[in-house]
């Protein structure tokens, strides 16, 4: 990489997380105005925001998202900058979803919403003209046409009125970081149903080097590649840091020198740590055979009066022991964003699936 190409790079950053923070503002003001009952555009001037965010929260079409107004009936201008800032958030999320960092990686093959994509399910064989000439028929190409179709991702953050209040970088970065895991968690766990339902999964065989080995020879053997692939590896943190330190038999070198445990490469293909995936799942897929596609605007919400169960595992549905917790009563107002995407897999080869792998266990002979 080149000084200016560095310097682009820095510069690109920056702007990036200028916008987002500018969408996190736009957000801290939308929960603001609805506990101090004032009008979101006053609540940004008072906070001393940019002109931007001034400008996108005094349109009323932007506040209504009860009303489903659609994003192309707001004006231009505002519709331009509301899309500029919600597109620096969705940015952000490729540091902490898989989702986002493949699309920006563009492993995906990216289409328009809601738009139709053709999913190859048997191929084509040729022959070729010989001597004498000769024709081979072509075996017929099956093909399913099928819509991209619209996923909503939403993710909810519900904070005190002070925090909400708190202009200072520490209380913005909060909400932001988790605003951002969030969302990109609730989209990776949609990507990963799509993924792999319908697909059998493979038993792990084990937690030695050997056993390890041969997981992955399965894996890579159950998807087809060609030379446009673009293949990752998802797996869940305990297993990553289990392969970046798990020792090769009689050597006892590191298996997977290349492996960190925050992902790394496995036979030159990423690895990613995903959240959204099951206990014990590992995930081959070919994003090149995957149609993928992310909306470029987001859709805001806020709450002040409702029950609401603070618990990382909340009952689902409510119990008769469940304890609720009043937003009124104790000063709390949530914050919804909702995001919208698609992901449909354009080939019956494009994923395998790994289950029951648990790598992390004491180092073992082979």
């Amino acid at each position: 990489m080149t000084i200016a190409q560095a310097i682009a790079r820095q510069v690109e950053t920056a702007d990036t997380r200028g916008r987002a923070g500018e969408f996190v503002n736009l957000c801290r003001c939308r929960a603001m105005a609805e506990f101090t009952k004032q009008p979101p555009a006053k609540v940004a001037a008072q906070q001393g925001l940019t002109q931007r965010v001034q400008k996108i929260l005094s349109d009323p079409n932007v506040l209504v998202v009860k009303a489903a107004v659609a994003p192309m009936q707001l004006p231009q201008a505002v519709l331009a900058d509301y899309e500029s800032v919600a597109a620096g958030f969705l940015e952000t999320l490729r540091n902490v979803g898989c989702f986002d960092r493949i699309l920006a990686d563009g492993g995906w093959r990216q289409v328009p919403m809601r738009t139709r994509v053709v999913v190859v399910t048997v191929g084509a064989s040729a022959g070729a003209l010989g001597e004498p000439v000769s024709l081979t028929p072509l075996t017929s190409l099956l093909l399913a046409n099928q819509n991209l179709a619209l996923r909503i991702a939403t993710t909810a953050v519900i904070l005190s009125n002070e925090l909400w209040r708190a202009a200072d970088a520490e209380a913005q970065a909060l909400v932001q970081r988790e605003l951002s895991s969030g969302a990109a968690l609730v989209t990776d766990q949609q990507m990963v149903a799509e993924l792999t339902g319908g697909i059998t999964a493979m038993t792990s065989n084990g937690a030695t080097a050997t056993a390890i080995q041969q997981d992955f020879a399965r894996l890579f053997g159950a998807v087809t590649l060609g030379q446009n692939s673009r293949p990752y590896i998802l797996m869940q943190s305990h297993n990553a840091k289990a392969l970046a330190t798990k020792d090769a038999p009689t050597t006892f070198e590191v298996l997977f020198p290349t492996m960190g445990p925050m992902g790394g490469t496995i036979a030159n293909v990423p690895v990613l740590v995903c959240d959204g995936l099951s206990a014990g799942q590992i995930v081959l897929v070919d994003a090149a055979q995957v149609a993928a596609a992310s909306a470029p605007d987001l859709a805001i919400d806020t709450v002040r009066q409702g029950d609401v169960q603070l618990d990382t595992a909340p009952d689902s549905p409510p119990l008769t022991t469940t304890v609720l917790t009043s937003m009124w009563q104790h000063n709390l107002t949530g914050l919804r964003v909702m995001r919208r995407f698609g992901i449909e897999r354009l080939t019956t080869t494009a994923v395998a699936v790994l289950s029951g792998a648990n790598y992390a266990t004491s180092n073992s002979p082979p």
